[in-house]
Order: C-alpha cells, then structure tokens, then sequence
C-alpha cells in the first residue's frame, strides 16, 4: 500500500514537471513565433519590441505589454508572467489542470507574481479556440475573465482523456449560463 502511494505520488511530481516544462515550451514558441511574425508584419504582436534584424529571431530582451488582458494577482507585483494560451489546446488544459494552481498558490496568492492570460489561438488547428477567446473576452465585460476560463477548459477535461475537444458557440453559451453571466447581455457580445 506505502509503495503504492509512492508510486503514485512519483507519477504527480512527473506530470507536474511535464507540464511545466511544456507550458515553457509553448511560451517560448509562441515568443520566437511572435518574434517572427512581427518581422512580416502580423497583427497579433502588436506591443512586442524585439528589435531584430531581418527575419532572425531577437537575441536580447523581448518585451511583451500585458496591454488590456487578463491579470490574476496584484498588478504591481514584481514579476510578471505572461501565458499564450489556446482555449482548444490539449496541453494548455494540462497547464491549467495541473500547474497553474500551484503557480497560483505559491507565486500569486503570495505577491510576488502577477500572472496574465493572453489569447493565442491557433486556429488552423483548433476551429473552437477564437470563440472561446472572444467568450472569455465577453465574460470580462461582466466582470468573469477567470471563471469563464476556468469553466471552458473545466467542461473539455470532463470530455477527453487528453486530446482536442471539439465545441460549438452553443455550448460557450451554456457554459456561460452554468457560472451565472447574463445570457443576453452575455450572447449578443459573443455573437457580435
């Protein structure tokens, strides 16, 4: 029984290493990519100062504004962390499955960390994930950021062992229902 427990207590700290070295990942992808695709001109890296020459990606400090996102903690806290996250992404669930309550408990709750969410869907891969960016940018207007977040990547783990879940704006809408906004208000934002 004791080596079952160790076994799997050994399995948590192992999923929780990799998620966390997969959250870094996906972050510093989506860093050398905004990097690159600012150099041909794309709209959706607007605030970043990369300062590169050419199409080379930026060897020196990148700085990204946290502009008008999502913050968990006290914005003047002396670290910040930025998440580029995809609603729809299997492994950005299983960052906020498993590591950003720790990251929460440990570095938010604490102040000495400010954590922002900023949308990032691929939607080449993921047809769900602009929706449920613009649903979570509508929750906002009510004051739900968090709680909409939260319930969309809740209802894909409920569905999936893991892989990408498929959702429509109906379901969106449901969920939106389920944490209490305004289904009105809440809906023609969403379909606006």
């Amino acid at each position: 029984m004791e080596n079952e427990k160790q076994n799997n207590s050994s399995k948590s700290v192992q999923w929780l290493s990799a998620s966390i070295i997969i959250a870094s990942v996906l972050i510093s992808g989506s860093i050398l990519y905004s990097n690159y695709t600012k150099s041909k001109g794309s709209v959706y890296n607007q605030g970043v100062n990369t300062q590169n020459a050419g199409n080379r990606p930026s060897t020196g400090v990148v700085k990204v504004s946290v502009d008008d996102d999502a913050v968990l903690g006290d914005k003047n806290a002396p670290l910040t962390m930025i998440e580029f996250s995809d609603f729809q992404c299997p492994f950005c669930r299983k960052f906020w499955k498993d590591t950003l309550s720790q990251i929460k408990k440990e570095y938010v709750d604490t102040g000495k960390l400010k954590f922002v969410y900023r949308d990032f869907p691929l939607t080449s891969i993921h047809p769900a994930a602009e929706p449920a960016a613009e649903a979570t940018e509508c929750a906002k207007e009510q004051g739900n950021f968090w709680e909409m977040h939260d319930k969309i990547f809740e209802e894909q783990e409920k569905q999936s062992a893991g892989g990408t879940v498929q959702f429509t704006a109906e379901d969106i809408k449901k969920w939106a229902t389920q944490i209490g906004l305004n289904s009105a208000k809440f809906n023609q934002c969403l379909d606006s």
